[in-house]
């Protein structure tokens, strides 16, 4: 749907179908308890799966499209497979490390903590969303310039929406966890580590999405593998001696790693530096 520039049943299908279902889900149910909601969120991803999938046979594709052979296809997902298996390690194994060692109020309080400052990271997918096809059609059509252009150009935007939501983070951090009931407004100083983290996150732009776009899946692979031994061990060695701050500095340490690496590598490889004026 993305690569047919459907972009607003891409954003829907990824991000506010299930979403959006669980809510009516919820408001549907009298007692809601743990297992009902689990079983919610399954029916929610079944449903808009089968919505995405009617959507698909129902948009017009252009019938002089060149189809792509499988062994280029697997060439490029394989890779990218590896990417996704390895970021889920990334993100999660800060909050598992942390079940090992810490007490569950504080495990609770660095989950809740990690997922408000993901919030900073909408600005990214919405505008990935946008700008990975484009990327892609510069990039084949050889307009490096253009390519060069529309980077910097994301990244100003980027900066421009990200900087007063992050900043709201940074100066009313108790404020903003107390909304999530009592004893969290503890985790204040947890949302403003990783809110830093993903702030780095989304300055860089589309950076990844370029390195996949112009054909280098394996650096992205390599990128992950060693963020995730960093994630990991970090995670490790700071929350058995710094607590649950030890495993929000890991967390968001490999966050802004992962995305530094990216930006050392599309320099290298395509000679775009993200953060010039031009």
């Amino acid at each position: 749907l993305q690569g047919l520039r459907q972009v607003a049943l891409s954003i829907f299908v990824l991000n506010i179908g299930i979403n959006a279902a669980l809510v009516i889900f919820v408001f549907s149910v009298t007692d809601i308890t743990v297992e009902s909601l689990a079983l919610g969120f399954s029916i929610s991803t079944f449903v808009v799966f089968i919505a995405a999938m009617l959507a698909w046979f129902r948009v017009p594709k252009n019938k002089g499209m060149s189809e792509i052979p499988w062994r280029v296809l697997f060439g490029s997902c394989m890779p990218l497979c590896v990417v996704l298996l390895v970021n889920q390690i990334v993100q999660w194994s800060g909050q598992i490390v942390a079940g090992a060692y810490l007490q569950s109020e504080l495990v609770a309080q660095l989950a809740v903590a990690q997922r408000t400052a993901m919030l900073t990271s909408f600005v990214l997918m919405a505008v990935n969303w946008v700008v990975t096809p484009r990327l892609s059609k510069h990039f084949q059509e050889n307009q490096l310039d253009k390519v060069e252009g529309l980077v910097r150009l994301s990244v100003r935007w980027m900066l421009y929406i990200s900087t007063p939501i992050v900043g709201l983070m940074l100066v009313f951090p108790n404020l903003i966890m107390s909304l999530f009931g009592d004893g969290f407004e503890a985790a204040g100083s947890l949302l403003v580590i990783l809110v830093l983290g993903q702030f780095v996150n989304v300055i860089t732009g589309p950076v990844v999405q370029l390195l996949v776009m112009s054909g280098h899946e394996r650096d992205v692979r390599t990128i992950s593998i060693v963020v995730c031994v960093f994630a990991v061990t970090s995670s490790f060695v700071l929350t058995a001696n710094f607590g649950v701050f030890g495993s929000a500095i890991a967390t968001a340490s490999a966050v802004a790693i992962n995305n530094l690496l990216a930006v050392v590598y599309v320099k290298h490889r395509l000679d775009i530096n993200v953060f010039s004026r031009g």
